[in-house]
């Protein structure tokens, strides 16, 4: 992996036998001058074969004569806090919320710290399967966590849902040039029935209400349960052009073989679907003999402190 500054641009380079360069933070970052950056790369030693970079959200119209494909988003359009929850979300996220706000939980912008990392921490560490795959935080100590948190700080808020003083779960909310995207919208499944999640977005659009932030950018549109929820809560799909530039005699055969993609990528919808299921059964097994472990663990544990001191 190798970082190249260009002008105001962090580029990353990444890939074994074809290299891709992209922005470093492309959710927050754009790419203004193209042909500077293209220029660049093939002029030093990043050994790019390939430059990508999204076009300027919320610009659809194809702005550059490189070859493109269709990249689709999850977009919530905001104009106030009262119109979002009255007429964008429908009756059961409406219901979700104020289920959390009747259960306890407060939800609050929090100042970045070492007790809000030590929370963090403690979430991402209570399972290592999250939404049917492995949760790619779990097991990360203290000082990975706090690194990769306050990256990007001056351009990020944090939310913080708490129950009975217990962060049970967050947001790195990041701000781009007229949008926001929920960097890390995880809380504690302990909780899962108090909706915390319902809550922690709320709060966001409140956020970028008052901010007057009119795009939140909920991810990439997709399909499955994650997708739902992002209709429930007012998302629509935005479709943005995605520009691939061979730098390489190595990138431009990439390009005609469709080898810019991964595997997983290059499968037809239907099989992708359809292995994501299998992937996530078999994961909810490892997670479930993971519990049984662990509770069988604690029983033992149980069972030797009573011996103790019953002698």
């Amino acid at each position: 992996m190798n970082f190249v500054k260009i002008g105001d641009n962090e580029i990353i380079v990444t890939g074994h036998v074809f290299k891709t360069g992209k922005l470093r933070n492309e959710w927050l970052d754009h790419v203004e001058d193209p042909e500077t950056i293209i220029k660049k790369l093939r002029s030093n030693n990043s050994k790019a074969d390939i430059l990508t970079f999204w076009q300027g959200f919320p610009e659809s119209t194809v702005k550059y004569n490189y070859y493109k494909e269709c990249q689709s988003f999850a977009v919530l359009q905001i104009s106030s806090f009262d119109y979002w929850y009255k007429n964008q979300i429908n009756r059961g996220a409406q219901r979700a919320i104020q289920k959390a706000q009747k259960s306890g939980i407060v939800v609050e912008s929090v100042s970045f710290s070492n007790e809000l990392v030590k929370g963090i921490v403690c979430i991402a560490n209570e399972t290592p399967i999250r939404q049917g795959r492995p949760y790619p935080h779990y097991g990360e100590d203290f000082e990975t966590a706090k690194q990769k948190l306050s990256e990007d700080l001056g351009r990020c808020e944090f939310i913080g849902a708490y129950y009975q003083n217990e962060l049970i779960g967050f947001i790195k909310l990041g701000f781009g040039v007229n949008y926001a995207v929920p960097f890390g919208m995880v809380s504690k499944i302990k909780y899962r029935d108090k909706s915390p999640q319902n809550l922690l977005l709320a709060k966001a659009v409140e956020i970028c209400a008052k901010r007057g932030v009119p795009y939140l950018i909920y991810g990439f549109w997709g399909t499955g349960s994650l997708n739902e929820f992002k209709r429930h809560i007012g998302c629509e799909r935005m479709d943005l052009p995605k520009y691939y530039i061979p730098l390489s005699v190595k990138g431009r055969l990439a390009l005609k073989l469709r080898l810019h993609h991964s595997i997983r990528e290059m499968l037809p919808n239907k099989l992708r679907g359809q292995l994501f299921k299998l992937r996530s059964k078999w994961y909810s097994r490892q997670e479930n003999n993971l519990k049984s472990t662990r509770k069988k663990d604690r029983k033992d544990k149980e069972e030797i402190l009573e011996d103790k001191s019953s002698n």
